[in-house]
Formats: structure tokens, sequence, C-alpha cells
């Protein structure tokens, strides 16, 4: 390593880099492509060690004039650098359609290696990524009760960017599946694309199973059941312009489905719906057991009657 402020004299390699990358404006054909293959022979080896080497170039400047080659090498050196966002943003400035669909497939391979502990720029760059091909992973990335919170949420949104409408399958299938905070997550997104259908699937995507429900912790039926009437309320107003959720919410009232109804029970009593205490009456005989509610042995009925009291 050269003290600060030590000049010296580039080696005869990286003098006939530079001399291929000046000259390969002024030739073409079979003379061209000799001096794409010095540049790409070049980039293909360790790009921190490449960047500090040359003075007169960087790395960006040389790349467009480094052919297939050159892209090959980057490709090659982002499976495995620790700072490869770099290596991406060029990928992404330079690089053509062709490449960019061998760099999403590279994305793809690395992101499954590391999961779930992958390296943070990583994270970002697949955030970015808006390409079909690493759709495995962000299915991965969600299905995994592993994967950080944050993270898991974050390949969601990208999920939907990348499949739009037709997301909405996996979206109810996470509402279906998951025990954890993912639900609600998932549950929230479905009405975000679909609005009110969006409720009516997600609610319909609960599942029946009473072992398919937390007994404890944060995030049982009822510790979720406020944040689902509140998120029902408020993203059916902010991004589909509907003021009353009411509607869409005495569907889950009158569907077959006892999820759906305790969570409408609550939405009636957490927004103070007296009008419906004839209909929450009806569901009072109910003796469908609800996991995680109350006291264990809490049944339907149990809600019912409580919610009516206090309307």
């Amino acid at each position: 390593q050269l003290a600060e402020g030590t000049k010296f004299k580039p080696s005869k390699a990286v003098q006939g880099v530079e001399t291929a990358f000046y000259l390969h404006p002024y030739t073409e054909g079979e003379n061209q492509q000799k001096l794409e293959a010095i540049l790409g022979e070049w980039l293909s080896e360790d790009h921190e060690l490449r960047r500090q080497l040359s003075s007169r170039l960087t790395l960006e400047q040389m790349l467009p004039r480094a052919g297939q080659k050159g892209f090959d090498g980057l490709l090659a050196w982002f499976k495995e650098s620790q700072n490869p966002s770099t290596i991406a943003d060029n990928i992404r400035q330079y690089g053509d359609d062709e490449v960019k669909k061998k760099f999403a497939q590279v994305i793809l391979e690395r992101a499954m290696a590391e999961h779930p502990d992958i390296n943070p720029q990583l994270r970002v760059i697949i955030e970015r990524t808006e390409d079909p091909t690493i759709v495995p992973y962000l299915e991965k990335a969600m299905d995994d009760p592993r994967t950080p919170g944050p993270i898991a949420d974050a390949m969601m949104d990208t999920y939907i960017r990348i499949k739009g409408p037709t997301a909405t399958a996996k979206l109810g299938e996470l509402v279906e599946k998951r025990k954890d905070v993912m639900r609600s997550v998932a549950f929230t997104r479905l009405i975000e694309v679909r609005g009110e259908a969006g409720v009516t699937q997600a609610a319909n995507a609960l599942p029946l199973e009473v072992e398919a429900y937390n007994t404890q912790g944060d995030n049982t039926l009822e510790k979720d059941a406020p944040y689902l009437c509140n998120i029902i309320q408020t993203e059916l107003e902010k991004t589909h312009k509907v003021k009353d959720p009411k509607p869409v919410v005495k569907k889950m009232l009158e569907s077959s489905r006892w999820p759906a109804q305790a969570v409408a029970i609550h939405c009636a009593e957490q927004f103070k719906w007296s009008d419906w205490k004839p209909a929450i009456d009806e569901l009072s005989s109910s003796q469908q057991v609800v996991p995680g509610w109350g006291e264990d042995g809490t049944t339907l009925g149990d809600i019912a009657k409580q919610a009516s009291a206090n309307l």
C-alpha cells in the first residue's frame, strides 16, 4: 500500500488497458473486438482492486467499452462481493436487456444461497428489481417465518409490483397459512390491491381450523382484530375512497366463516355500530370455540354476547 501523496507509474498491464480504452472509439470490427477483449479480461478480476490501479480511468468509464466479457466479469464478481451495490448500479446503467436478464438470475441465485441472512445491500438490490425472475426468492422470503419482518414486508411490496393483480393469490395464501404478523400484513395488502373485494378475499382466507391460530402472544386473533378493523376502515378510504366500511364488514358477519364473523363482531363493537345489535344477537348461541380469544374455551357466542352488551 502506498503512503498518502505517493505517486507511482502505472504498470505496463495498466498502461495497456488504458491504451485499449482510448483506442476503442477509433476502431471497428475485429480490431475493436480485440480491444473489448482486453478490457473485458481486465474487468473479470477483483473490481475493487481494478478501481485502484488506474489513476486515469474508472470502472464506470471502461464498462461500456468492455463488451459482453466485461459484463460477464461483473456478474461473476457480483456473486461474491460484500459491496454489490456499485456493481448493480453499473450493470443497470450500462447493460442491455440480455445482460439485465442474466443479472436478475444472478440476484436470485445469491439471494437463495444467503437466505435468510442476506447482505443488506443485496436486500436493497432485490427491492429495486422488477424482473419476474426473482419471484421464487420473494415467495420464499414471504413464506419463511425466519425472514425478519421488515425484509418480508419489503419483499411483499416488490412481489406486488412485479405480479400486479395476480399477486392476490399468494397474499390470500399467506393470510391462510401464516400465524404471525405476516397474516395481518398480507390482509392489509389485499385491501390495498383490491379494495372491498380484497377485504372479502382476506376474510374468507382466514382458516377455519382452530390450530391455525396462536393461542398466546402478540398475534392471536383477538389481538389482531382491532388492527384489522382499523385497517379495513383506513385503507378503504385512503386507497379506494370508500368512506363507509360497514357494507363489506356486514358481509363478513353474514358469512358462514367463524373467523370473519368474530372480526366483524369486534368491528361493530369497536366502531359502536349499535344498529347491528340484532344481527349480532343471532350469533349469541354459537358454540364455535375461537382460539386465542379471552379465556380458553371462549366461543363465538360469548364474543357476540359481550359485543351486544357494549352496544
